[in-house]
């Protein structure tokens, strides 16, 4: 029953990885790009919260993120300083790799955030191709220890996808 469980699981992620990159190849501008990108993970997925960043100058910039957080950083034009930032996402950006905690309370570089208080686990994925490094994907959820392997593999391949989509414009 548990094979069958994770087989299912299995599925129902790829099915939803077809339709976030089907939405991504349909985006007018990339703009829309990143807020279907953040929009169509969360809800697909049911994360708490999710980001979209840029890199730029060794600044992770903020393109798009989720609900009122996420329109609020992005009014204000937040960055992330790659150099001196212990984040997920900075750390994240500079070893290329994903970054997963499964409870940010144990995670030394976590900073509260009041906008975003119910956070409990993330993950940040490296949008890459190849070596480069074109960007991060965040995502929180509002519970401890409920992201796993197959968050890190679903988001990986979605971020490759938006990789490819980036370069492509």
């Amino acid at each position: 029953q548990r094979i069958q469980f994770a087989l299912e699981r299995r599925t129902r992620y790829v099915e939803i990885s077809i339709e976030v990159a089907q939405q991504i190849a349909a985006a007018p501008s990339m703009d829309e790009l990143f807020h279907r990108v953040v929009h169509l993970i969360r809800e697909r997925f049911g994360y708490y919260h999710t980001q979209v960043y840029t890199l730029k100058d060794q600044e992770l910039i903020l393109q798009a993120g989720t609900g009122e957080a996420g329109a609020h950083l992005k009014s204000i034009n937040h960055r992330i300083m790659l150099i001196g930032d212990n984040t997920l996402a900075a750390r994240a950006a500079r070893t290329g790799e994903t970054m997963m905690v499964l409870n940010v309370y144990n995670d030394p570089g976590w900073i509260p955030d009041l906008l975003m208080a119910e956070t409990r686990s993330e993950i940040a994925v490296p949008i890459k191709l190849s070596d480069q490094i074109l960007g991060v994907l965040t995502v929180q959820n509002n519970q401890t220890d409920s992201l796993d392997d197959e968050d890190r593999f679903l988001l990986r391949h979605l971020c490759g996808q938006i990789a490819i989509a980036i370069d492509y414009r």
